[in-house]
């Protein structure tokens, strides 16, 4: 490891070290200036026009997003408080807008896509939203800009919970389940193709 400001020569005169050390700093604010990474970037278009996704009025605290479609050119988002948005990343329009059948507030959930290789219809994209006692199966149809929903049971010992951290592995999903009142960490296992729950506390 050599730091930036080290002197190569190790030499003792302070004025050649002062004058390393100026055009080191040089060299980095130049590196860093190159530099694109650790950057944030507005979102534009190809007319390097500023991209919003959302309405005025919408909060996405705690919100969950999932690309799919087709063409995997589709963004799906569910947010506060019980919505779900549509976004098409080649036009880069709003394209849908529903409300999900819950009175569950919908923030910090599990949102997850059905295993893709597995859906048959491929205009037809599944999902599936897990919140509370909320458990939704969702279906976009896309050559009809429509949502169609199917309540799905939810097991006892995660329905207390409102915060998840959560993936999804071979159909299966992982997640972290908490609340602000509870601090016990659950494992639970969903198997999405056959809505099995299988829930454990790890003590």
């Amino acid at each position: 490891y050599v730091s930036v400001w080290s002197d190569d020569n190790n030499s003792n005169d302070e004025n050649k070290n002062e004058t390393n050390k100026s055009k080191k700093l040089n060299q980095l604010s130049q590196f860093n200036r190159l530099n694109n990474y650790n950057r944030w970037l507005p979102f534009t278009d190809n007319h390097n026009h500023p991209i919003i996704i959302g309405r005025n009025n919408d909060s996405y605290f705690g919100a969950r997003a999932l690309i799919g479609g087709i063409n995997n050119h589709l963004l799906f988002i569910t947010y506060f408080d019980n919505n779900i948005s549509v976004f098409d990343l080649n036009t880069f329009q709003f394209i849908k807008h529903d409300t999900l059948p819950t009175s569950n507030n919908i923030f910090y959930h599990c949102f997850v896509s059905k295993s893709e290789n597995r859906q048959k219809n491929k205009q037809n994209y599944q999902m599936l939203l897990f919140k509370q006692k909320t458990g939704l199966s969702i279906e976009y149809d896309e050559d009809n800009n429509t949502f169609q929903f199917h309540q799905l049971p939810v097991c006892d010992d995660i329905a207390t919970f409102n915060h998840y951290a959560y993936v999804c592995i071979n159909d299966v999903i992982f997640a972290q389940v908490f609340n602000s009142r509870k601090q016990m960490d659950d494992i639970s296992k969903h198997f999405t193709q056959s809505i099995v729950y299988v829930c454990c506390n790890i003590e």
